[in-house]
């Protein structure tokens, strides 16, 4: 790896924190920083997802940029001194925290230098599969911030209509759902025509409502037969969470476990990494690829292979054509070792 002197810190609060939380915990990571001599400027971004034209805005997220001061005026190089920062900051309470060098190759959210794709069809699975893989990768020398792609997404509130209870008070999921429509978000009544512009005039219910579970199985849906029932008679209410996204290669689910790596090469944690993974019992019909840096490097020495293998076979081919003899080009090159 290179040193360019920058250094990425990610910082990711707990679902429902706003953007004040985030700065504030930004804030107090640069003060634990401010006694290494080596950083030069600290730059942050809050409330973003922290990959430059392709992050998304997010209040409990964050970034800060760091750079350091020139090489040839510091005594370690980038990697120690993000050791450094990583032991001041990682145990920051109420904050995911990662740190990481970054290279040119990679400003805009590049790959990690391990990275391993799990595929399969069941998320749970995969899930599970993923939190066994970190843990593997935690106990192996040199890898830093070992994480799983698979985030639960934010809270959210989910009705099931009983379909049955509800038929029996002449009710339809349509009419159930527009009953709870119109008092949590409210219907539009009219339109009020003021100076030339049209203001809608909404009608919603009473505020108290939507501010728990309770208030939400008491808003009361009317039936057909005259009288009213509460939400709560004819729906099942929970909180669940879904994941924040589900990605796929090749029409398959797939989750990604990543590491960053620290005073080891790639090759060789990589080396460690498939001697422990190969112990894993995998459940059947998933499998994982070791991609990021690794892959690339294997894929660059067969292309090097690939590429001495023909030189040897033009360079015969040539030395072939000026003795004309298939024999003295063998003599030749295989005496020059």
């Amino acid at each position: 790896s290179t040193d360019e002197g920058f250094v990425q810190i990610s910082v990711t609060l707990p679902d429902g924190a706003d953007l004040d939380n985030t700065v504030a915990i930004m804030e107090e990571l640069e003060s634990k920083m401010a006694g290494i001599p080596e950083i030069d400027t600290v730059f942050m971004e809050a409330g973003y997802g922290g990959e430059m034209m392709m992050g998304s805005a997010s209040g409990n997220r964050g970034t800060m940029y760091i750079k350091l001061i020139d090489l040839a005026k510091r005594k370690r190089g980038v990697e120690e001194v993000s050791d450094e920062i990583r032991s001041k900051v990682i145990d920051t309470p109420g904050a995911r925290i990662n740190v990481a060098p970054m290279e040119s190759m990679s400003l805009g959210g590049g790959g990690s230098p391990i990275n391993i794709s799990i595929h399969g069809d069941d998320l749970a699975t995969l899930k599970a599969i993923g939190d066994d893989l970190v843990k593997i990768i935690q106990g192996i020398d040199g890898t830093r911030e070992v994480r799983s792609s698979y985030e639960d997404g934010i809270p959210e509130v989910e009705i099931s209509v009983d379909r049955t209870v509800a038929a029996e008070y002449g009710l339809t999921a349509g009419q159930i759902a527009q009953a709870v429509r119109g008092v949590i978000s409210g219907t539009t009544a009219t339109r009020y025509k003021y100076e030339g512009t049209e203001i809608d005039v909404i009608i919603k219910g009473d505020e108290h409502y939507n501010e728990n579970m309770q208030g939400l199985e008491q808003i009361p849906i009317n039936t057909g037969l005259g009288f009213a029932v509460t939400l709560g008679q004819v729906a099942e209410i929970n909180v669940v969470r879904g994941p924040i996204s589900i990605n796929r290669t090749n029409q398959e689910r797939v989750i990604t476990v990543s590491s960053n790596i620290s005073g080891r090469d790639v090759g060789s944690v990589s080396n460690d990494i498939n001697t422990a993974l190969a112990q894993y019992q995998m459940p059947d019909k998933y499998y994982y690829k070791i991609g990021g840096e690794q892959e690339e490097m294997v894929e660059a020495f067969g292309d090097l292979g690939l590429a001495l293998i023909l030189a040897v076979i033009l360079v015969y081919m040539v030395m072939a054509s000026q003795f004309e003899s298939l024999l003295y080009p063998f003599i030749i090159m295989f005496s020059i070792p």
